[in-house]
């Protein structure tokens, strides 16, 4: 018998990493170029992205070898969490990401919220709930189709920040400060 559970492909679980990536970076890489300048920030952004692949990389390879490679508690229990603390660890890794998970939603909640008040002027309470329904329905219908909606998304920004980059070139009033902050 065949799984009805569609698996994404290699592109959407690409833009599922780059997603995640992204939402943060958005927020943070203009505020860190305003506050280091722009030589620094690309250091920083470097070395940022060598230890992300580093260790994107080694969760890959545990995968890999892993008996139960679906949840990455299990990877980790099965690799990592040994001895008589095994228990203790797991319990640990389980709040921390929980609490790295609901605090990451927020920040999107709040972020979304704020750039929907900002173009529309909605309430902020309504902006909140229009975005958390949106992408708690997004969540309902399965990793498929976040997959999906990041490969979108992603080819979104994209055009929007190429657009942005090109509208705003003739209205730069002074050059970016390549060392320290504005």
């Amino acid at each position: 018998m065949r799984s009805k559970t569609r698996s994404l492909s290699a592109l959407e679980a690409a833009m599922l990493i780059c997603g995640s990536g992204l939402g943060t970076g958005i927020l943070a890489v203009p505020y860190l170029v305003a506050q280091m300048g722009l030589a620094p920030a690309v250091l920083c952004i470097a070395v940022a992205c060598g230890v992300s692949m580093v260790s994107h990389l080694m969760v890959a390879d545990l995968a890999l070898h892993s008996q139960n490679s679906a949840q990455l508690l299990g990877i980790f229990e099965q690799h990592l969490f040994v001895g008589r603390h095994k228990k203790a660890f797991s319990n640990a890794f389980f709040a921390v990401l929980v609490v790295m998970l609901l605090l990451n939603l927020t920040l999107y909640i709040t972020c979304a919220a704020e750039a929907v008040n900002s173009a529309f002027g909605w309430p902020m309470p309504l902006a909140k709930a229009i975005f958390y329904c949106i992408a708690s329905a997004v969540v309902a219908l399965g990793v498929k189709s976040i997959g999906v909606s990041e490969k979108y998304s992603m080819l979104a920004i994209g055009a929007v920040v190429v657009a942005l980059g090109v509208l705003s070139l003739p209205k730069a009033n002074s050059p970016l400060p390549l060392f320290g902050g504005s």
